[in-house]
């Protein structure tokens, strides 16, 4: 499975899966670069996520979005809001198009201060949503920043 994480945390914490050499075939997880700060660097993660989402669908592989919850909801820093908010938008694109195909995408929210021994459950339901794949389409809250929120 192709891994792109852009974080330590989360490449120990995704190791079972895969890495970022690994068979796009397999399936993509995604989650984008956060502290951005400027447009570009915001464009840049999107299309680095269309351009890996576009091969994974060709491939007939799952994607899997790997998002900071807070930037989910709109708690976070405008810029990574944005990008979370767009790749919600796109897996649900993704779902709904690729549905009648067999493709799957889905999104995963994260408490972004977790540490590699608190995201060993992030591997397990990656494995278990490609699988199975249960919640095609939706964001599915590893965290309880969401409470009291509406999902996007």
């Amino acid at each position: 499975m192709r891994l792109r994480t852009g974080s330590a945390a989360l490449d120990a914490a995704l190791a079972p899966l895969g890495d970022a050499e690994g068979a796009i075939e397999d399936g993509l997880v995604f989650a984008p670069r956060t502290g951005l700060t400027t447009w570009e660097e915001a464009e840049a993660e999107l299309q680095d996520a269309f351009r890996l989402s576009q091969a994974a669908m060709i491939a007939e592989a799952p994607v899997i979005y790997v998002l900071h919850a807070d930037a989910v909801l709109g708690r976070g820093p405008i810029l990574d809001a944005g990008v979370a908010d767009a790749l919600v938008g796109g897996a649900r694109a993704l779902a709904f198009e690729g549905k009648r195909r067999g493709r799957y995408a889905a999104v995963v929210g994260i408490d972004p201060t977790e540490t590699p021994e608190t995201l060993g459950e992030l591997s397990r339901t990656v494995d278990y949503l490609t699988g199975t794949r249960a919640a095609i389409g939706q964001v599915l809250m590893l965290t309880d920043q969401h409470l009291g929120a509406m999902l996007p």
